[in-house]
């Protein structure tokens, strides 16, 4: 067997360099690859190797005298065929159990069970469906049951009750006029509603060096002015209106009083103050819709609530305006029984009995 020496050369220093990057891989390099890395890693190594072998089946004379062989074509496919067996065997080490890097196990593993993997969420989603429904309706229950506890805790606030809703202590030291800000809000302008009871203690001290009956007035955004007592004492008025938009006030001081002080306490009977209270907590709560169909609302004024579910005057109770809330107790040809926020119980036509929005 004959062989050519630059061939040879070329091949063997080829052939050392591809022999010291793959005891560079098993040795030094990662001992786990991803799967598109190990993937590229294979693919170009064993291009390397195939390369080894057209070099190395073009280096060597098999002796075989044949005009086939000796023609170009069959020497390249001598080549080829070399450099082909080798990539082909160098892809199935790669591929093998003991290649020269492991492939990820995480990836090995989506790759093995991803089909098991995929079946077994879905028989558990298919499970767990059916538990939410069969146990749907239950749940539902449990859920209406906690927000109607809490809206049964609110409920008996959604009525006129007045009661001490802001406070203040304002001081004059010869200002014109003076913002009414709240003590409890963090000195925001105080809102005022119509029908409010506005009390306040006026104290003037003995040294001030005001007039001995100096103005005082609680001008409102609304246009109105209140005029006020500079009398030391307690004194109240009532704020006036129909509208339930907020005021806000000032005090005109045009006498330019100082050294004195008001104490200033709002006591509201505004009933729509609660009753939004309420509003907002029912339509906030969970499965609101569900909620709604037993607190309700009055749809116009002068509804009778009666004794019993009939049409009689002697079974007239008292009337209700329209915006109060009631809870429905039952129902029974064309009558509610309802419960007030007081607790006063009776029966209304339902027609006059809606949702509230």
């Amino acid at each position: 067997m004959k062989t050519d020496s630059r061939h040879f050369i070329v091949s063997l220093v080829y052939g050392s360099l591809l022999l010291a990057f793959f005891l560079y891989l098993i040795l030094a390099g990662p001992e786990n690859l991803s799967g598109y890395k190990h993937q590229l890693v294979a693919i170009i190594s064993s291009l390397l190797v195939g390369v080894f072998g057209v070099l190395l089946s073009g280096s060597i004379n098999l002796g075989i005298e044949s005009p086939l062989l000796e023609s170009k074509l069959g020497k390249l496919a001598v080549k080829a065929t070399g450099g082909i067996a080798l990539f082909i065997l160098t892809m199935l080490w790669w591929k093998s159990e003991n290649p020269p890097i492991k492939v990820e196990e995480f990836q090995e593993l989506v790759k093995e069970d991803g089909d098991s993997t995929r079946t077994m969420i879905d028989e558990r989603s298919k499970g767990l469906e059916k538990v939410i429904q069969d146990d749907g309706s239950q749940t539902r229950d449990v859920i209406v049951s906690s927000s109607l506890s809490e809206l049964e805790v609110m409920f008996p606030f959604a009525v006129r009750v007045e009661g001490n809703t802001d406070n203040t202590i304002m001081h004059f030291n010869g200002e014109a006029e003076i913002p009414v800000t709240s003590y409890d809000n963090g000195f925001e302008l105080m809102k005022l509603r119509w029908g409010d009871s506005f009390k306040y203690y006026f104290y003037k001290q003995e040294n001030s060096s005001s007039a001995d009956n100096p103005r005082l007035s609680l001008q409102l955004s609304n246009g109105n002015t209140l005029p006020l007592s500079s009398v030391n004492g307690e004194h109240s008025i009532r704020i006036p209106g129909s509208n339930p938009t907020p005021i806000t006030a000032v005090i005109l001081n045009p006498d330019r009083i100082s050294e004195a002080s008001m104490k200033i306490m709002i006591y509201s009977s505004d009933r729509d103050l609660g009753r939004e209270k309420f509003k907002q907590a029912l339509l906030n709560t969970s499965l609101s819709d569900k909620v709604r169909e037993i607190f309700m609302q009055i749809a116009s004024d002068g509804v009778r609530l009666r004794s019993a579910p009939e049409n009689s005057p002697s079974t007239i109770l008292r009337t209700l305006n329209q915006g109060a809330m009631v809870k429905v107790l039952e129902t029974i040809g064309g009558y509610s029984k309802v419960r007030l926020p007081e607790g006063k119980e009776g029966w209304v036509d339902s027609k006059f009995v809606e949702k509230i929005q």
